[in-house]
């Protein structure tokens, strides 16, 4: 199915759809507009694969969605969704514009039902500018229950933004293995500006034995404000791990960037700069919070490391503590104060610590090393001084330029300055 249009293409409580029940292929949905392409008011575009009547589980894999456009909105709960009951895959979603919004709007790939052991699909989003996330969600999300063997075989979809500026404001970009043997997928940002607010989050869930899936993110500045990424296992599967690569600024202020695991090990969280690293009333943590699973390793390269009320901690139950390794040229936390080691002392209520642990409770705590070889500037600073100021532009004293001379400036006497005086 395509639809090619020299100007704009606009959904209004409309749909587009195909589907394959059986073991048929989907039929493919493909938009091409010379415009913009906008979608409002609940209208859809979408594709699925359903089980045969008969077999239960068998069927073909769900049709791809493809859309091209100068300007691509999706607005007031309207949604692109491809999803899987059957043994099929869901299709792979790929949009592509100068620009792509979405306020209120919804991407989805979905596999899901008792009878489902297909794939998630491949989610691209594009764009030459700008992509924005307003109170908006794009998931990838897998509710089968899969066989050791098929979890094997299957590669789940990977969700993809790529452009210039990717804004989040009460965004989310998820990636969910809810079923036993599953793994969420992964999550890729590529961008030469990244900001997340209010709200905003960026996160891998999963549930029974299923593992967490990765995030990945690449720009020249990162900024989070009240805003979190984490990779959360529920079961006895590990946490995702979470890869940050910035160039310029990271900051952090209000918000988290965590992995989490119930009884798996806890995934790592490498941060990879850069000429600034800054935590605000932020923190990052790698927390197993019970079982036998080790606490996720934390790595950070930057040329400094600011702490505001910041918290780096690599914590387990039984299991060991991460290790925290920190590349700094410099690390400087607020107040004078930073503690490093010791016993878990950081809670909701204790908001003027700068912290840095691994800690284990009934384990072996991890090694923490830092490169910096300055922890505290302030008291460094607090001692350089006024800045000098060369005053022989403005009034120069020949004699004292003269080798072996004993003549000092005694403020009375000489000539006045002239404004020939002046070298430029």
């Amino acid at each position: 199915m395509t639809e090619n249009a020299q100007g704009d293409v606009i959904l209004d409580h409309s749909q587009l759809s195909s589907g394959t029940e059986g073991s048929g292929l989907g039929c493919n949905i493909t938009v091409n507009a010379g415009r913009n392409l906008q979608m409002v008011n609940s209208s859809k575009i979408k594709t699925n694969s359903a089980p045969d009547k008969f077999s239960l589980s068998q069927g073909g894999d769900a049709g791809n969605i493809s859309l091209q456009a100068k300007e691509i909105q999706i607005n007031t709960v309207s949604a692109i969704n491809s999803s899987t009951s059957s043994s099929g895959r869901a299709g792979n979603i790929d949009v592509q514009a100068d620009n792509v919004s979405l306020n209120k709007g919804y991407i989805g790939s979905l596999s899901q039902g008792a009878n489902s052991s297909g794939n998630t699909g491949t989610i691209n989003i594009t764009a030459n500018n700008r992509v924005d996330l307003t109170d908006s969600t794009i998931g990838n999300f897998s509710e089968a229950d899969l066989t050791e063997a098929a979890a094997k075989a299957i590669k789940p979809g990977v969700i993809n933004l790529t452009a210039q500026q990717i804004n989040f404001d009460n965004g989310t970009v998820s990636a969910d293995a809810n079923g036993n043997n599953g793994i969420a997928s992964d999550v890729v940002l590529n961008a030469r500006d990244i900001n997340l607010s209010n709200n905003s989050g960026i996160g891998s869930l999963a549930k029974g034995n299923s593992n967490g899936g990765n995030v990945f993110m690449t720009a020249h500045d990162i900024h989070f404000n009240h805003s979190i990424i984490l990779t959360d296992a529920k079961g006895t599967g590990a946490a995702g791990k979470v890869n940050i690569s910035f160039a310029h600024w990271l900051t952090l202020d209000h918000s988290y960037l965590s992995t989490i695991a119930k009884s798996g090990n806890g995934g790592a969280i490498t941060l990879q700069g850069g000429e600034l690293f800054s935590l605000r009333n932020s923190a990052i943590t790698t927390t197993v919070e019970g079982g036998l699973g080790n606490g996720g390793n934390i790595n950070v390269t930057a040329d400094i490391l600011l702490m505001d009320t910041g918290i780096l901690e690599a914590n387990a139950a039984s299991g060991n503590g991460g290790d925290i390794n920190l590349n700094l040229k410099g690390l400087i936390p607020s107040g004078d104060s930073l503690i490093l080691g010791g016993a878990n002392i950081w809670n909701d209520t204790a908001p003027t610590l700068n912290i840095i642990q691994a800690v284990s409770e009934s384990g072996i705590n991890g090694v923490t090393k830092i490169t910096a070889p300055q922890l505290n500037l302030s008291g460094v600073l607090s001692n350089l001084g006024a800045p000098l100021f060369d005053s022989s532009v403005l009034s120069p004293d020949y004699c004292n330029l003269g080798a072996g001379s004993t003549l000092s400036r005694k403020g009375r006497g000489g000539l006045l300055p002239k404004g020939s005086d002046l070298s430029f």
